[in-house]
Parts: structure tokens; sequence; C-alpha cells
């Protein structure tokens, strides 16, 4: 799963089964430009594909729609995005999942839906000291 919060409450996001690639990364984010009105402000992990050509090249096509910050390397707790992954973790260690094939993805993705229609639980994913910066 690739997903993006806003301090205003909402959040976005895209399952997908095959390694993370620019090209994902584009569809996200050409998702995120097509949602909001207003330019959106992406804040990422530094992760080897941030810095794909191909992403390059999409950013200077989209420069006006989205712009990129990047935290330093190996820093998960200044990313707002991992307080999300966290909250989704320790539901799905919650449940007793079976051994049916794309069963965790089905709980992850009914969890996710849930907190999307409640923003004030993800405006609270920005109260930590350490992600006070992106709030």
């Amino acid at each position: 799963m690739i997903s993006a919060i806003t301090n205003q409450g909402r959040t976005h996001f895209m399952f997908y089964s095959e390694t993370m690639t620019a090209q994902l990364l584009i569809q996200f984010m050409g998702r995120l430009i097509h949602q909001n009105e207003r330019q959106v402000y992406l804040i990422l992990d530094n992760l080897q594909v941030d810095h794909s050509k191909t992403l390059s090249g999409f950013l200077q096509k989209n420069a006006t729609f989205i712009k990129l910050f990047f935290l330093p390397s190996y820093s998960p707790d200044l990313n707002p995005d991992e307080y999300l992954n966290r909250d989704l973790k320790s539901n799905l260690s919650n449940k007793p999942l079976g051994r049916a094939k794309g069963k965790i993805t089905e709980h992850a993705k009914q969890h996710m839906e849930m907190i999307a229609e409640q923003p004030e639980r993800i405006k609270k994913l920005f109260h930590s000291k350490t992600v006070l910066y992106a709030s």
C-alpha cells in the first residue's frame, strides 16, 4: 500500500501487489493531483524510487500541481504517514486473519476505508512532536 495523509484529515491510498516502481508512484501522484484542487505538497521517505529519471520527468511536467519534500534517510518518526501505517498494522495484528489468500489485503482495505471516513482520527496523527512541522 502507498498512502498520503493531510493535516486537514484526508487520506489517499492505493494498494498494489508488485514492487514499488517509479510508474506506480507516478500513478499514485497522478491520482493525488486529480483529487485535489490546489497544489499537492508531498513528503517522501527518500527512497531510491523517489529519485528516478522517470519520476523527475513527471515532476517537471507537473510542477504546478505537485511539489516533493524529502525527509532525511532512516527517519520514519518524521513522516506523518508512518503514523497511519502503525495504526493499520496495529489493527491488522488484532484481527483473526484466515489463511485464505488476500485476507490481509481485504482487512487492510476495510480499515483504510474506515479511517478515510474519520477526518479527526487522521488529524490526530499530526499531533506527535516529531511531525508538528507538517501540521
